[in-house]
């Protein structure tokens, strides 16, 4: 942009009015794009987008002639400087002088800041609480809005504090999402905002009668109670889903070290012991764990990574001299602890779907057993053109369809009975249970051996 700009300011000086001028550039995309782009064309989605468009509209107002040439960046990595050519060596030298410039605005905090004026041909920027936006303008104002929404949001739900918000490493976690498949993003939702289909959610939403852990028989699983849940089979589950963990880390090589870190802290937090004392980790990793604890290792299984281990890990990188970087490890760990946290969830739902255990905690037995009862009945005094069509076609037929019809079904029934005072009105465990009078809906209850109306 600089470039096309001088160029306008000469031309205004001088009156050019024709001519040529050979621009070289090492960004080959932004100077096809600057070059040989249309305003039209562009969207706010590009990364500087103001620059860009800015640049565009200067070049469309110039009278010269610009040819792009595209000069490969950062040749004096394999040929010395002064066997370059003289483009080769401009672009070197641009490149050196752009950094010495970027290092002294970065030491000059009045100088560099965000909120600089648009170029009078640019996009015009929107603006979100006095901070200007300048690119990627759909995502920052996305961000921009929803985010001081969504921390609030998770504060208030205690997921986080206002503590340690800061030094949650939220650039990874963000980009972790974006490069999730949708079935691990949908259940990442669900399972940090408690929408999952545990026993305590499923009871809630009427779904079930029963709230119990399919492995121990705890009442009102939660997700806690998931991670945490002390059956054998649960313990088995939750560290085969571990090993896999670990393993994933290792491919990512990740530093021994952290590993041990994380893996035993993972281990203490599922035991409900005390942590171990930092000290007996690495000198370098204390500040890192004591930040994670103040997260929480629950939450660093959903994704919130503390910034120390972002920098531990690019140290650890630097020191082995590999090309990896902390930012890309930091993301794609990310996405492992989630694969963990959804192994643990898949071993609870293998034990309750693929065995008896749904059949008992869903009610499915319990609806089978009454209906039935209630088939063998039949009529008796409830009104045939109001209740009829409940009786007609086989017990067989009724019986094959999902338990939210039949859990309906039953109780159109035994509250028709009620209210019209049929004395063949059964007493079964739909009237003496109260989890499961709630679960059909029931309107009314047995007190003192009469059957009353509930009071809502």
């Amino acid at each position: 942009m600089a470039i096309v700009t001088q160029l306008a300011i000469l031309e205004d000086k001088f009156g050019i009015t024709q001519g040529s001028c050979v621009i070289g550039c090492d960004g080959m995309e932004a100077l096809r794009m600057a070059t040989h782009g249309n305003r039209d064309w562009l969207s706010v989605t590009n990364k500087q987008s103001d620059m860009l468009s800015a640049t565009v509209a200067t070049v469309d107002t110039l009278s010269v002639t610009i040819t792009p040439l595209h000069i490969k960046g950062h040749q004096d990595d394999h040929v010395q400087y002064n066997d370059l050519d003289r483009l080769a060596r401009m672009n070197v030298d641009m490149d050196r002088l752009a950094k010495e410039t970027l290092h002294h605005l970065a030491q000059s905090p009045t100088i560099l800041h965000d909120d600089y004026d648009r170029h009078p041909l640019s996009f015009i920027l929107p603006r979100v609480d006095k901070t200007t936006v300048h690119q990627n303008m759909k995502d920052e104002l996305y961000n921009s809005i929803m985010a001081p929404k969504l921390l609030s949001y998770w504060i208030e739900k205690k997921r986080i504090t206002n503590g340690n918000q800061s030094n949650i490493c939220w650039q990874s976690q963000q980009k972790a999402n974006r490069l999730a498949p949708s079935g691990f993003r949908r259940f990442i939702s669900k399972w940090t905002s408690n929408m999952i289909a545990s026993g305590h959610n499923m009871k809630k939403w009427k779904m079930r009668p029963y709230s119990n852990c399919p492995f121990c028989n705890t009442e009102d699983e939660d997700r806690n109670h998931i991670l945490v849940c002390q059956h054998v089979e649960a313990i088995s589950g939750w560290n085969d889903a571990l090993s896999t963990y670990i393993s994933n880390l290792v491919k990512l090589d990740t530093c021994p070290y952290l590993i041990a870190a994380i893996q035993i802290e993972l281990q203490t937090e599922r035991r409900g012991e005390t942590p171990i004392v930092v000290n007996r980790y690495p000198l370098q990793l204390h500040s890192a764990i004591v930040a994670q604890r103040q997260i929480g290792w629950r939450s660093f299984t959903e994704g919130l990574l503390c910034k120390e281990f972002v920098t531990y890990q690019s140290n650890y990188y630097k020191d082995v001299q590999s090309m990896r970087t902390g930012k890309a490890w930091a993301h794609k760990a990310i996405r492992k602890s989630w694969q963990f946290l959804f192994h643990v969830w898949e071993n609870r739902n293998n034990k309750l779907h693929q065995t008896d255990k749904i059949r008992e905690l869903g009610g499915r037995r319990d609806l089978i057993a009454s209906i039935t009862s209630e088939r063998n009945i039949g009529l008796h005094s409830l009104p045939p053109h109001d209740f009829s069509s409940y009786f007609s076609g086989s017990n067989e037929e009724l019986l094959k369809q999902n338990t939210e019809f039949l859990r309906m079904w039953l109780s159109v029934i035994r509250n028709a009975r009620f209210l019209h005072k049929d004395q063949s009105l059964l007493i079964d465990n739909f009237v003496t249970n109260e989890t499961l009078r709630k679960w059909i809906d029931l309107c009314f209850e047995q007190k003192d051996g009469q059957l009353i109306e509930r009071q809502q």
